[in-house]
């Protein structure tokens, strides 16, 4: 019998949030300044792309990791503001315990630096020099299944970018970056803010004819636009990271690719594509297991799907797979991975909206002798993974998995931010 914990294995490693941003450090006398308790001194000139200094650009400190729980919360996600004077110095001061990062924005260029506070050394007289490059623009239309969209909202940042008659949205003044991006749709008089997609956009480009879709019951996972490793939300919540793995290290020879396509046979822009071949001269049971995890940095490491509905996303490709999701209650009971909660699935040759109802699922033994349900064992999903394997495929066979949209159906981020 194979084990199948992801826990085990090298899983593959967190995408870096990308900074976008040219830093340069110039180090200058001292200005006599004292740092107060607990907080960390930024001290920088704002260059243009040309490197000439900007006067009167607007600096704003903005929270990284709270970002999302403030928003959620209706809270100011501004810890300070500045603006650089006439040589494009600026200058204050911000708590050192707090993670944050830094907008700048001028008339015709801006620049978002992400996770400053682990950059910024206030130890030393140091000017940062931060280099803005031009605005990106983005367009489209937002649908939502309930209420109707006012604005969305860019993560990280200040960036709000207004829906109009129609549900349309333009923006042009968008500093370079990967975004998560939410919505505020007014439900009933009340406002609503729900996890939409994630955005990539780079300095001076336009994208146009976005289409977004969103729902107020579900917490959105990965559309792969910012690319592979860490998932959507594992980049605003922690954790949720891409693996793979295979039979190899039992001995067997199945191997397995794991790619993000944008191009040809993508959904729409960027999918993900995994091929897996399972090992036809393996004597035990063949396997390949393409997942990701759950949980956000706290003790146990995984989060309650007590409330989900479906998992939902957009497939195809051939073969079948095992949708398996990883309880550490019942790794607990049973002494392994390989007793979950799990659906087996036949992959549709062509893009297809598919959903993995929760009360579709295969009850494992340890469960049912225990007598319990899913929605206790849910309490505590650590992973959730395809798997490719016999009986239901054949030793020798290709099983091939595009996958895209990816969510959790029944819930939202309420449930999971704290």
């Amino acid at each position: 019998m194979f084990s199948s914990r992801p826990s085990t294995i090298l899983v593959i490693a967190i995408l870096l949030a990308t900074t976008l941003f040219r830093c340069s450090q110039n180090t200058i006398a001292s200005t006599g300044g004292t740092d107060y308790p607990n907080t960390k001194t930024v001290e920088g000139i704002v260059t243009n792309s040309s490197g000439e200094p900007i006067a009167g650009a607007a600096i704003h400190l903005v929270y990284n990791s709270a970002w999302v729980a403030k928003t959620l919360q209706n809270q100011a996600v501004v810890i300070d503001s500045a603006k650089s004077d006439s040589n494009g110095n600026f200058f204050f001061k911000c708590p050192s315990e707090t993670s944050w990062n830094i907008q700048i924005d001028s008339k015709t260029e801006g620049l978002l630096t992400r996770n400053c506070d682990h950059m910024i050394d206030s130890l030393k007289d140091t000017v940062y020099s931060f280099s803005c490059k031009p605005y990106a623009s983005v367009s489209g239309a937002i649908q939502c299944d309930s209420g109707s969209p006012q604005q969305l909202l860019l993560s990280g940042s200040l960036y709000h970018v207004p829906v109009s008659e129609g549900n349309y949205f333009s923006s042009k003044t968008i500093a370079e970056g990967n975004y998560s991006v939410f919505t505020d749709a007014n439900v009933n008089g009340n406002a609503r803010t729900t996890f939409t997609s994630s955005m990539s956009l780079q300095a001076g480009s336009t994208l146009t004819n976005n289409s977004l879709s969103t729902s107020g019951n579900q917490i959105h996972i990965d559309d792969f636009s910012v690319g592979l490793m860490q998932t959507d939300l594992g980049r605003l919540i922690g954790g949720s990271n891409w693996y793979t793995v295979n039979d190899n290290n039992d001995g067997g020879y199945s191997s397995i690719t794991m790619n993000v396509i944008n191009g040809a046979g993508s959904f729409s822009g960027a999918s993900l594509c995994v091929t897996s071949v399972l090992g036809a001269d393996f004597i035990w049971n063949a396997y390949t297991i393409a997942g990701f995890t759950l949980g956000k940095n706290t003790r146990s490491n995984s989060i309650d799907l007590s409330k989900l509905s479906s998992l939902s996303f957009m497939a195809k490709g051939q073969g079948k797979t095992e949708v398996r999701f990883y309880s550490r209650l019942l790794d607990s009971i049973s002494g392994t991975s390989d007793n979950q909660f799990s659906y087996i699935m036949s992959i549709p040759p062509t893009w297809s909206k598919t959903n993995i109802f929760t009360d579709s699922l295969l009850v494992p033994a340890p469960a049912s002798k225990n007598g319990i349900p899913w929605t206790r064992a849910a309490k505590s999903i650590y992973s959730i993974a395809f798997i490719a394997k016999p009986p239901e495929n054949n030793l020798g066979d290709t099983v091939v998995l595009w996958l895209d949209n990816v969510a959790l159906e029944g819930m939202d981020l309420y449930d999971v931010v704290q």
